[in-house]
């Protein structure tokens, strides 16, 4: 298991920026490994994945949790008023 304290979204944002993006997909993946319910880096790893099936995988797998967590949450949490 990988060490929660050496991959984040900033650490991948930062290599990003840096322009190294397989650094910043590393990141990415170790996190996901971490903290399996991390929509942001979920939809962040689809968009930085060059393989477009992984890149589906990917995506869908970040929409499977945002409607768990909907249908999870307290009445009222999600009202789409």
């Amino acid at each position: 298991m990988p060490d929660s304290r050496l991959f984040s979204l900033e650490k991948a944002r930062e290599a990003f920026r840096r322009g190294d993006a397989g650094e910043a997909r590393h990141q990415l993946l170790n996190l996901v490994r971490l903290e399996p319910s991390n929509v942001t880096a979920w939809f962040w790893l689809a968009d930085l994945t060059e393989n477009l099936e992984e890149a589906r995988q990917y995506q869908r797998r970040a929409e499977q949790i945002l409607i768990l967590q909907r249908l999870t949450a307290p009445p009222g949490d999600y009202d789409l008023h």
